[in-house]
């Protein structure tokens, strides 16, 4: 019986994959984005036939069908809570790709066409007699084994298998002309679509198929080497902000960077869990560059900053680490590599640069790990300088103020390996006269118009910071939890921040500066972080012959019962509901 079972399973797992394969037939290795989406894990997460009677959603089922000219405005009433009608197989993943491309004329251009799987063709025709007009309907056509249709603005492809719909900027929104040339640029699309070369479909890129097998609710795949060629085709922005020879040195710099991440992608996958929502990234790259990573996140943590986060009013912190020394010889070890015949230059290149480098003092000044951390705030005073007229004199006069104001307790550090060259370093600060020695170690920071700051040597540990208390006197935080330990052991690099601190601050600064928020701003900041407790970001090392890099992101929601779907669409409902009642 068991083995009934398990072949049944094998059975429908190769019918599910062989269903996506057909599907992805469609979708080009070098399409920009690819988004997976999988309305099969979403329909038990959420309470579909309680969000249906939401006031927010009944107004988005009347208010969506003549935003979309249709005739049978009724026909949108139950459609989150009987979603089967539209005809689709929800059972399936469907793709939504989005592609962009520079016009010389127009600017950047936009396409993205759908494909979704087909369960019942009468059933998705009769969604067609309500959506469309029957003067629209009056265009279908057939086109190579597919119904055609245009209208709206977007244009779509049908048989018994399969959905494709299309979608594209007008190179011109004001020119009437316009509409027949983004209608002929569908058509291309479609035609492109359905004659893809099988041996350039996304369904034979290996780590494409790997990924998606790991995508949950949704997903999103990055071409890197075409987000690349995008980003370069228009330097004005970078011409703009750097100046044309910054644009320049770009130009000449994007050959090398596509030759080293042409087979560099991204894949990024949603999950909506029972009080958490859960996304993860993997960056899938050739060998060499894994290898690489891996030579940079060959370090160890320093867990003696978590001293310096403060378990009571952390409101955020970001931890990386990384080893100077593997970064160098990763990329020494790669350079040679990708030198092919000229290796031997490289080689001498290197030897040249050692010559005016220790390496060992280098490695051993700073070991390659950062922090920095706001913990909360304090009233800090400092003395302000300003010009003020002076009648009498009919001179402006240099005056001098105390201020006190509420500011953010932060700190920032970094391990360091020789102590002796930190402190040669901090001695050059203090002839330069802003450093002042307080204690052993410690030092007062100052910088005009500037509260005061201070400078720590604590253990290996290179301290610079605002508050006075924890750095100078020594007072103690209250612990972090145990798990940001773990953290800072298994990551190369955690950002946490919580937004239940985050609160507790706006509302002490109010309190110390009152009217700092006005009452709307104080019940919008409320509203948007209700419910929601830590969110942290951790980047893994790589594990021995993984084909990626894994970073991911837990968001941790106060209603540990509820699943994250179902708490998104209360919290639309209310804000919905807070609107009409103008706040």
């Amino acid at each position: 019986m068991k083995k009934t079972i398990l072949f049944l399973f094998i059975c429908l797992a190769q019918f599910s994959w062989a269903q996506n394969s057909k599907l992805l037939q469609y979708i080009e290795q070098d399409a920009l984005y690819t988004i997976v989406l999988r309305p099969q894990n979403l329909e038990k997460k959420a309470d579909w036939s309680q969000i249906q009677e939401y006031p927010a959603i009944k107004e988005f089922s009347r208010g969506i069908g003549p935003v979309l000219g249709a005739d049978d405005q009724s026909f949108f009433k139950d459609l989150f809570q009987n979603p089967q009608k539209l005809g689709l197989d929800l059972s399936q993943n469907s793709y939504l790709v989005i592609d962009s491309e520079l016009n010389d004329d127009y600017g950047s251009e936009i396409k993205a066409k759908l494909i979704a799987p087909m369960a019942d063709i009468q059933k998705f025709e009769a969604t067609c007699q309500a959506l469309f007009k029957e003067e629209d309907l009056a265009q279908k056509s057939q086109k190579d084994g597919y119904n055609w249709l245009q209208a709206n603005g977007f244009s779509m492809a049908w048989n018994k298998e399969v959905l494709l719909l299309f979608v594209s900027t007008p190179e011109n929104f004001f020119a009437e002309e316009s509409k027949e040339i983004n209608a002929m640029k569908q058509f291309d699309m479609f035609m492109h679509t359905i004659n893809v070369n099988s041996g350039e479909s996304i369904a034979n890129l290996k780590s494409f198929n790997e990924w998606e097998k790991t995508a949950r609710d949704m997903g999103a795949w990055l071409n890197y080497e075409r987000y690349l060629n995008i980003s370069m085709q228009n330097m004005d922005e970078i011409q703009q902000a750097f100046g044309r020879e910054a644009a320049q040195f770009m130009r000449e710099l994007t050959p090398l960077l596509i030759s080293m991440y042409g087979d560099f992608y991204a894949g990024m996958d949603l999950s909506l869990e029972k009080g958490q929502i859960l996304a993860e990234s993997k960056f899938y790259g050739n060998q060499d560059y894994i290898q690489l990573y891996s030579d940079i996140s060959n370090s160890k943590a320093n867990t003696k900053v978590l001293n310096y986060l403060d378990g009571q009013n952390t409101i955020f912190y970001s931890y990386m680490h990384f080893s100077p020394e593997g970064t160098y010889e990763g990329l020494k070890k790669l350079a040679h590599k990708k030198a092919g015949p000229q290796g031997e230059i490289v080689d001498r290149l290197f030897k040249f640069m050692e010559i005016f480098i220790d390496e060992k003092a280098s490695f051993n000044f700073l070991k390659g790990d950062f922090f920095i951390a706001y913990n909360g705030l304090s009233m800090q005073k400092y003395i302000d300088k300003d010009y003020v007229y002076n009648e009498e004199s009919d001179n402006y006069e240099m005056v001098e103020r105390e201020v006190e104001e509420p500011l953010p307790n932060f700190v920032v550090g970094a391990s360091y390996g020789n102590k002796k060259d930190i402190l040669n370093l901090i001695e050059i600060v203090e002839i330069l006269g802003f450093a002042t020695k307080i204690k052993t170690n410690k030092y007062e920071i100052s910088l005009p118009k500037s509260p005061k700051f201070y400078l720590v040597l604590d253990g290996n540990l290179l301290l610079f910071g605002s508050d006075k208390d924890r750095l100078i006197n020594g007072k103690k935080y209250k612990k972090m939890d145990s798990k940001h330990k773990k953290y800072l052991l298994e990551d190369i690099q955690t950002i946490f921040f919580s937004p239940e601190h985050a609160l507790a601050l706006v509302e002490r600064i109010n309190t110390l500066k009152p009217n700092a928020f006005t009452e709307r701003e104080l019940k919008e900041i409320k509203r948007f972080s209700k419910g929601l407790k830590d969110m942290s970001v951790h980047t893994y090392k790589v594990k021995p012959n993984d084909p990626y890099i894994r970073q991911e992101m837990i968001w941790e929601l106060e209603n540990k019962e509820e699943n994250a779907l179902n708490t998104f669409f209360l919290f639309i409902n209310e804000l919905y509901l807070s609107t009409q009642k103008g706040m």
